[in-house]
């Protein structure tokens, strides 16, 4: 898979397991339909307790490049799971809390990879290879939002593509190690694969000040609850969504916490902001553009009424009916106004 992230000068890799060896869930002989990878779009949002996922784009088997966008107002994620047979999606939630409770996951059950944890308005891309067959899109941020809409089929089929990973620095996971090679400061694309039997995944997290790497293996290692302030700084770490044993992505990492660039990333946010609030406004003119052009059309209908007609009442109507349009038109230009006076500096 591909993500994004910028590694510190201090930095602790930590290899997380749980369970199952890898197996195919479906036919990998498809004829190749194309060179490049397919392009899949996954984007989230949340109101209270809900959340909204929306899948678009190839569902086809090969690589596939993803772009994860989160638009809710707390983080998401997108983490693909594979299943064999005919699952329901209670199977599925069934199987996902037992994996994260630490019991064996189900022989039809495995961790395909996809987008780690998402910031509010960020966007994540990460690209897989896909097997035909069934996956579903399970965003694991909260327990609870696999029964909020959290849980999204996504089948698989059709012909299949023949686009390569990106190469890179590598870190390649066993159970319960992991080795690294070809990692420097700043950012790096890793190729991150699992040779063991257990799902893995990579964190990536920047050591605290006056912290060692022996301090950060001891609080992995330790038993019980931890003493004094972690080693590591988890807030502004980042990592890959989980994979199963025997499989590979490629993740491009970009630290959270950046000081270098935290500056450009809030007025840029803010710009998003406003610009999303402009959006808005000029859709709302547009809908109003199109009421008065239906309030035009029927003054002029009463213009052609009141022309043939001498009844007082007809033109006190054609006289309320454009003032009000005037007053429409001023309220609207007033807005339209507003809507420009706000948007971001060129």
């Amino acid at each position: 898979m591909t993500t994004r992230l910028t590694l510190p000068r201090s930095l602790a890799l930590v290899a997380v397991a749980a369970a199952i060896p890898l197996a195919a869930c479906g036919d990998d002989d498809e004829k190749t339909a194309s060179k490049t990878p397919a392009k899949l779009t996954i984007t989230e949002t949340d109101a209270g307790k809900k959340v909204n996922v929306t899948i678009a784009g190839a569902k086809t088997p090969g690589a596939t490049d993803i772009t994860f966008t989160n638009n809710g107002k707390k983080p998401h994620s997108a983490q693909l799971i594979a299943t064999t047979g005919n699952r329901t999606e209670a199977d599925v939630e069934k199987a996902f809390a037992a994996v994260s409770s630490g019991k064996a996951a189900p022989k039809w059950f495995f961790a395909a990879g996809g987008v780690g944890t998402t910031a509010p308005g960020a966007t994540t891309k990460a690209s897989v290879v896909l097997l035909p067959g069934t996956y579903w899109v399970i965003d694991d941020e909260d327990e609870a939002n696999l029964k909020n809409g959290g849980l999204n089929q996504l089948p698989i089929a059709g012909d299949k593509n023949e686009g390569k990973l990106p190469t890179g620095a590598t870190v390649t996971a066993k159970d319960y190690s992991f080795t690294a090679s070809g990692l420097r400061a700043g950012a790096n694309t890793v190729v991150f694969a699992n040779t063991g039997k257990e799902w893995h995944h990579l964190i990536a997290a920047p050591m605290n000040k006056g912290a060692t790497i022996d301090d950060v293996k001891k609080f992995a290692t330790s038993e019980g609850e931890p003493q004094g302030p972690p080693p590591v700084d988890f807030e502004n770490g980042v990592g890959t969504a989980v994979i199963d044993g025997g499989q590979a992505q490629v993740a491009e990492l970009e630290q959270a916490n950046d000081p270098a660039r935290a500056a450009l990333v809030e007025a840029l946010r803010s710009q998003l902001g406003v610009l999303r609030r402009c959006e808005r406004q000029l859709q709302a003119f547009y809908d109003q553009m199109e009421q008065i052009l239906v309030e035009l059309d029927t003054i002029r209908g009463n213009l052609v009424s009141a022309s043939a007609s001498t009844d007082s009442a007809s033109q006190k109507q054609l006289a309320d009916d454009v003032r009000g349009l005037r007053e429409e038109v001023g309220a609207l230009a007033d807005g339209h106004e507003e809507a420009y006076a706000e948007r971001p500096d060129q």
